[in-house]
C-alpha cells in the first residue's frame, strides 16, 4: 500500500485530478492499517 501512495506522489504532477485519488487511498490505507492492528 505504501508503494501505491509513492506511485501517486510521482504521478501527481502529470495528473492534476490525482489529488482526490490520493485522499481516497490515504483514507483506505488508514482504514486497512487500523483494521490490521486490532
Amino acid at each position: 500500500m505504501i508503494l501505491l501512495s509513492t506511485l501517486i506522489r510521482l504521478l501527481k504532477p502529470y495528473y492534476p485530478g490525482i489529488s482526490r485519488l490520493d485522499i481516497v487511498i490515504a483514507a483506505l490505507e488508514e482504514l486497512l492499517f487500523k483494521h490490521r492492528h486490532r
